[in-house]
């Protein structure tokens, strides 16, 4: 069921008055529109923690789902460790179900290596989601390429 105009008013209020950037309001109020559900194999490219953003909270995952974190810091306790400019992916060609890529690829000098590794490890049916900010108060990385 589609969401209603004013229950798109109400998510993005209780989103603004919990501190979230409009930026990421809007990003979960197109997720919970679209009810996009996950299953297999998920990696998640960059994510900030070991169980991913907020964005996980308005996607569906089948409990069966593996998902897989990969990230450069090892602080943040990632599945793998690598250089998203120069290191492949770590996995065989047509093997992942669903890519997501949230507030990633303004930080990859080398994007278009990224890009072209992910659509090698995924299937053909597969799905990338993902998002680059449009609209965000200053970033705190040291790099950010556009």
């Amino acid at each position: 069921m589609k969401m209603s105009f004013l229950e798109k008013i109400l998510f993005i209020c209780k989103s603004l008055f919990s501190n979230k950037s409009i930026y990421r309001t809007l990003t979960n109020l197109k997720l919970k529109e679209k009810k996009i559900f996950l299953q297999g194999k998920i990696l998640d490219l960059g994510a900030g923690s070991p169980k991913g953003g907020s964005y996980m909270n308005f996607l569906k995952v089948s409990s069966e789902a593996e998902i897989l974190t990969i990230h450069i810091n090892e602080e943040i306790k990632p599945d793998y460790k690598i250089d998203f400019e120069k290191n492949q992916l770590p996995f065989k060609e047509n093997s992942v179900d669903s890519i997501l890529i949230f507030n990633l690829l303004e930080h990859i000098y080398n994007y278009k290596f990224l890009i072209k590794e992910s659509f090698r490890v995924l299937r053909p049916d597969g799905l990338i989601i993902g998002s680059t900010p449009f609209l965000f108060r200053v970033h705190p990385s040291p790099k950010r390429f556009f």
